[in-house]
This record gives structure tokens, C-alpha cells and sequence, in this order.
């Protein structure tokens, strides 16, 4: 498992073997999610790149009967 420690400055360097992962590129901004105890790393997407992500989703929700 991968660490990172925080310096005075609370910066922190992630390690390279995270960094090779596909997808990431250095530079990427990074949205920062805090969660209990830990904080989630999500990499930052231009609201273009999201465009058709969905595309062939099933869009058809079961809802609950209705109460009377």
C-alpha cells in the first residue's frame, strides 16, 4: 500500500507507482473529496470530455407503488 506524508505546508506527494496509473498525466488538477476520515483524489474533467459518457444507459427507473 502507498503512502504519502503531509509537510508543514500540508502538500503531499503522491507516489509514482499511483501516478503511472492510466488515465493520469502530470499537471491534471484533482478534486479533493473528504469522506469520514480520508479524502478522495478524483482527476478533474472538462465538462466537454464528459459529453456521451452515458450514452446506451438504461433510463427506465422502477418506482414504488403509490401509497394511498
Amino acid at each position: 500500500m502507498d503512502s504519502v506524508t503531509l509537510s508543514p505546508k500540508y502538500q503531499g506527494v503522491i507516489s509514482l507507482g499511483v501516478c503511472q496509473q492510466p488515465g493520469l498525466t502530470p499537471g491534471e488538477k484533482m478534486q479533493v473529496i473528504p469522506c469520514a476520515s480520508r479524502a478522495k483524489l478524483i482527476p478533474a474533467r472538462k465538462t466537454k470530455s464528459l459529453r456521451g459518457f452515458l450514452k446506451g444507459m438504461e433510463a427506465r427507473v422502477e418506482r414504488e407503488a403509490e401509497r394511498a
